[in-house]
């Protein structure tokens, strides 16, 4: 599922796989689980439409590997 929206001139764009109604769920790559999108940072692209995406990998993973 993708999502965009323009929040204060920026473009949100937000993968996930899934709801339970109340909060969007998405898969960690590295991991293999289904998390909350919550458990997930943001990113600004760097490009000149200002998008901001969320990161593909959860926090516990990333905080693991960095």
């Amino acid at each position: 599922m993708y999502m965009a929206s323009n929040v204060n001139n920026q473009n949100t764009v937000i993968q996930a796989s899934g709801s339970n109604g109340n909060e969007l769920f998405r898969v960690c790559p590295h991991c293999k689980k289904e998390k909350p999108m919550s458990e997930f940072e943001c990113r600004n692209m760097g490009d000149e439409d200002n998008t901001i995406r969320n990161q593909s990998w959860c926090r516990e993973c990333r905080s693991k590997n960095s």
